[in-house]
């Protein structure tokens, strides 16, 4: 792999968050940006990321730490 074929990569960024009944959610935190579960989003990429290009995954953790 070169520098160049690394321009034809999608990137998905996300921010997990603690949610409603221990369900972790997706948004900008601290925005008024929509929360989306988790598991709806790993569906959509499942489904769809992966179409055109490759992707990269990342991810910011803000999870608690569960009692």
């Amino acid at each position: 792999m070169n520098y160049l074929d690394l321009a034809y990569f999608g990137v998905i960024l996300v921010d997990l968050w603690d949610g409603a009944n221990e369900e972790p959610v997706i948004y900008h935190g601290y925005t008024l940006t929509s929360k989306i579960l988790v598991k709806d989003v790993l569906e959509a990429i499942r489904d769809y990321a992966f179409i055109k290009s490759p992707c990269v995954f990342l991810h910011l953790i803000y999870l608690g730490v569960r009692k």
